[in-house]
């Protein structure tokens, strides 16, 4: 993707921020007044009438990418200038208006023009060179003009104690390795110790969400740990016979990060700003700014410590206790205990609330109302993906050397000729969605359906393998046939050694969790995690990188 197009699709996308800051105060009115609508159509540059069909589109679909505005007129990226009055613009922008003179805008417009009579060029008119100075990163700008503090006082993160005054206002998420040893469910050997990623609603203390599994947290696990913090638990708990209440659902105002690379991850990003929820960062190397989610992982993990097979906090306190000789618990057995955990610690008294998170949440719902629930379950989870963009080609889509097909390609073959986002879920590349330019999500498939399930791990190290042996890496058949071999191999060497025990326990959580495709509507949507055959033998990873 050329990086005009990248800026193109990036101004469109702030348009759509904007148009939602505007339009979001209004859709609480049943009637709008003249002067309200007349004001929101300055800010936004249109017509009342425009103004009206970009509510009512709001309206029929609550997502930021409703209101992108739509293709149309001369194709998105294309510039009209020739390269020497667009290298003046870019010169102008940069050794003139981006100094610590801190010209005006139509003083470095004038700057422009003179720049371009000098070289008897006909300047460009004043919008154009306004539209190009808006693609000049903010960042880059403020601190050329203003100096680095300005900078990260107006785009850096917010360096205060946070609080909230009502449930799902401000929500931290946080990982933490587990003070404990897991075992396999087939041989019950020693494993390892898991990551647990929770998600904290700071008003009430409840805890929201987590998510529990062996690889190395990625924005997959932040994802997943988001879902189960956002939407209705009932089916979840049913899933593992839990009978217990869990309160927590809807969507937060906002989250509150540390500098993780998984937290500043596109994916994360664009599917909060598609779901109207900020983002906050806390400053690097001060945890004493999450400390509400730092207390919850110390009090989990002083639960732990209780449990067989626990590592304790450190050698000292581990003493001569052997962790991998008393180790008893499952992964889903520990999922099953801290879910009751958690169920017991909602009703315990919490002393910086003065009650316990139960009554705190339902006090706060009380008099604040009922949180803004998921608009679209389904499209929730898909917004949070990992993306990459991608062309449509006569011969399907290619996403990480596979070739992707569905019939209805040939509808779009010639009409689309930009790239278009395509999400995947690294845990199995069985599918992609396929964001179209009709607001519709398709959800696609391998274009060779006899292909089976792998992960982006598997399909990687496969690749490596290839090329190692001086063959083609691209060829799809070369690297499925790897990714069979590497799996019989282990399942030979399951039984044998620990990581090969820790690898095939992976994948079935894996499996266990990872659902299928169903369309709703106009789009293909994740549905619940189904049932699988754990003893189907496949390796997994110990971090997986896209």
């Amino acid at each position: 993707m050329g990086a005009g197009m990248m800026e193109e699709d990036h101004r469109r996308w702030q348009e759509a921020l904007h148009r939602r800051r505007v339009l979001e105060p209004l859709l609480s009115l049943r009637v709008i007044p003249r002067t309200r609508l007349t004001e929101a159509a300055d800010q936004l540059g249109l017509s009342p009438r425009q103004v009206r069909s970009l509510l009512a589109r709001f309206r029929a679909d609550p997502h930021t990418s409703a209101l992108l505005r739509r293709p149309g007129g001369r194709p998105v990226g294309r510039l009209c200038l020739d390269e020497v009055r667009e290298g003046l613009i870019a010169e102008v922008i940069e050794t003139y208006h981006a100094t610590g003179q801190k010209p005006r805008k139509t003083a470095s417009y004038r700057e422009l023009c003179h720049r371009c009579r000098q070289r008897e060029l006909r300047p460009p008119h004043y919008e154009t060179f306004i539209s190009r100075l808006h693609t000049y990163d903010p960042l880059r700008l403020i601190k050329a003009r203003e100096g680095a503090q300005r900078a990260h006082n107006q785009c850096g993160p917010v360096c205060e104690h946070f609080e909230a005054q009502r449930p799902l206002e401000l929500v931290q998420i946080d990982h933490t390795r587990v003070d404990l040893i897991a075992i396999d469910r087939l041989h019950r050997e020693p494993l390892g110790r898991p990551w647990l990623t929770l998600a904290l609603d700071v008003c009430s203390r409840v805890v929201l969400g987590f998510y529990l599994a062996f690889e190395a947290p990625s924005v997959t696990s932040v994802a997943l740990c988001l879902a189960q913090a956002c939407l209705d638990k009932s089916g979840w708990l049913k899933e593992r016979n839990l009978e217990i209440d869990w309160p927590g659902a809807g969507m937060p105002d906002a989250l509150h990060l540390d500098n993780a690379r998984e937290f500043h991850s596109h994916a994360l990003i664009r599917g909060c700003e598609e779901q109207g929820i900020l983002i906050n960062y806390r400053p690097v190397a001060t945890p004493h700014y999450g400390g509400h989610i730092e207390r919850l992982i110390g009090t989990v993990m002083g639960e732990v410590h209780l449990l067989p097979g626990t590592t304790f906090a450190n050698v000292s306190a581990k003493g001569q206790y052997d962790s991998a000789q008393q180790a008893t618990l499952t992964l889903p057995e520990l999922e099953r205990w801290l879910a009751l955990e958690i169920a017991r610690y909602h009703d315990t008294l919490h002393r910086s609330l003065g009650t316990t998170p139960r009554a705190a949440w339902r006090a706060g719902v009380a008099q604040q109302g009922v949180p803004r629930a998921v608009a679209d379950p389904g499209r929730f989870m898909l917004d949070f993906l990992p993306f990459a963009h991608r062309r449509l080609r006569r011969d399907g889509l290619h996403l990480h050397g596979l070739r992707y097909w569905d019939d209805t390609f040939g509808l779009w073959l010639g009409r689309l000729t930009a790239p278009c986002p395509v999400r995947f879920d690294p845990r199995d590349l069985t599918t992609v969605w396929v964001s179209l330019p009709d607001g519709s999500t398709l959800a696609t498939h391998y274009a060779d359906l006899r292909w089976p399930r792998i992960t982006l791990w598997e399909l990687r190290a496969a690749q490596r393998v290839l090329r190692a042996q001086g063959l083609a890496a691209a060829d799809p058949d070369a690297v499925f046939r790897v990714v069979e071999s590497q799996r019989a191999l282990l399942h030979e060497a399951r039984a044998a050694t620990r990581q090969a025990r820790r690898f095939a326990a992976e994948q079935a959580e894996i499996r266990r969790t990872v659902g299928g495709v169903a369309p709703t509507g106009g789009s293909q949507r994740p549905t619940a995690p189904t049932a699988v055959d754990d003893d189907r033998p496949a390796p997994l990873f110990e971090v997986e990188v896209w």
